[in-house]
C-alpha cells in the first residue's frame, strides 16, 4: 500500500539516505567491530542533519562479512535516531519464516515508534540456496507467500493461513507494529514477472538492474490495475564520492567532479 507514515504536506518529493551492508574486506586496515561502530556513528551523524532513511541489505555466507541479517542492526539504529525512516533494500524473503519476519518487524517498529519499512526480494544467488538446503525454484512462492502472511498478521486478528509452502493455524502475532497494517512493504523489480508481483502486492518498487525498463513497465501496469503511480515511492540506489581530496577522486575515476567552480 501506498506509505502513508508521512502525510504529503510534510513529506517531501524526493528523500535522501544512505545504504549500508556492512562489509570489511579481507586485509583491510579496519576490524568488523569498526565497521559496525562506525557505522553506526554515521547513522546517528545522517538522522541529526536530516536525511530521510536508512537502508539495510542482506547476503549470506560472503568472505567480507556482508550483513546477513538486517534486524539486529535496525534495532541498533532505531536506538540511536529518532526521526529517520529505517528499512532494507533489500531482505531475502525466501530465508525467513514469515511468522518470524512479521514478529521482528513488529518489536522493530515499536522500538523505532512506527519507523520501519520493508523491501522484500527474491535472492538469486546459488551458494545461499544450496546452504540453506532451499530450491532455487522455490524462491517465488516463498516470497509471495510471506508477503501475504504478513499482511495477515499486522491485521492484528488471529488467522489461519494454508499455501503451497506454509500452513499455520489460528495464530496472532505480537507485538503489533505501531504503523496500521504494518510498515510499508516494497518489492525489488528487474524482470516483468517482479515488475506484475508489485503491482498485484500494492507495494512501494525498488528497481534493480535497467530502471527505465523497469519503471515504464511498472507504471503501465500500476494504471492498468486502476490506481495512480504516483501514489507510491520508488526507491534508487546510486553510488555516490564525498572527498575534497583531488587524489581520491582521481583514483575512483570522479576527477571530474572535483574541478573548481568557483568559491561559495
Amino acid at each position: 500500500m501506498p506509505d502513508t507514515s508521512l502525510t504529503d504536506a510534510v513529506r517531501p518529493a524526493l528523500r535522501f539516505g544512505v545504504a549500508h551492508d556492512f562489509r570489511c574486506p579481507p586485509g583491510s586496515e579496519y576490524t568488523m567491530a569498526d565497521v559496525y561502530a562506525q557505522t553506526m556513528e554515521q547513522i546517528a551523524l545522517v538522522d541529526r542533519l536530516g536525511l530521510d532513511l536508512v537502508w539495510f541489505s542482506e547476503h549470506h555466507f560472503v568472505e567480507d562479512g556482508y550483513l546477513p541479517n538486517f534486524v539486529p542492526v535496525a534495532a541498533a539504529a532505531a536506538a540511536v535516531t529518532s526521526r529517520i525512516r529505517i528499512g532494507t533494500n533489500i531482505a531475502l524473503a525466501p530465508f525467513a519464516h514469515p511468522l518470524r519476519l512479521a514478529e521482528d518487524m513488529g518489536i522493530l517498529d515499536q522500538l523505532s515508534n512506527g519507523r520501519m519499512e520493508l523491501g522484500l526480494g527474491l535472492g538469486y544467488a546459488p551458494h545461499e540456496f544450496a546452504a540453506f538446503g532451499m530450491p532455487r525454484s522455490h524462491r517465488v512462492s516463498y516470497t509471495e507467500e510471506a508477503m501475504e502472511i504478513m499482511r495477515l498478521a499486522w491485521s492484528g486478528e488471529r488467522f489461519s493461513y494454508h499455501g503451497k509452502r506454509w500452513s499455520f493455524d489460528d495464530v496472532r502475532t505480537t507485538p503489533q507494529p505501531v504503523q496500521p497494517g504494518g510498515p510499508p512493504l516494497w518489492t525489488a523489480s528487474t524482470s516483468p514477472p517482479s515488475v506484475a508481483r508489485a503491482v498485484r502486492f500494492d507495494t512501494h518498487l525498488l528497481p534493480q538492474g535497467i530502471t527505465a525498463v523497469v519503471l515504464d513497465s511498472w507504471r503501465e501496469q500500476t494504471r492498468a490495475a486502476g490506481r495512480d503511480p504516483d501514489a507510491y515511492r520508488i526507491g534508487i540506489i546510486r553510488s555516490v564520492l564525498v572527498t575534497d581530496d583531488p587524489a581520491v577522486a582521481r583514483k575512483f575515476g570522479f576527477d571530474e567532479a572535483m574541478r573548481d567552480d568557483g568559491d561559495e
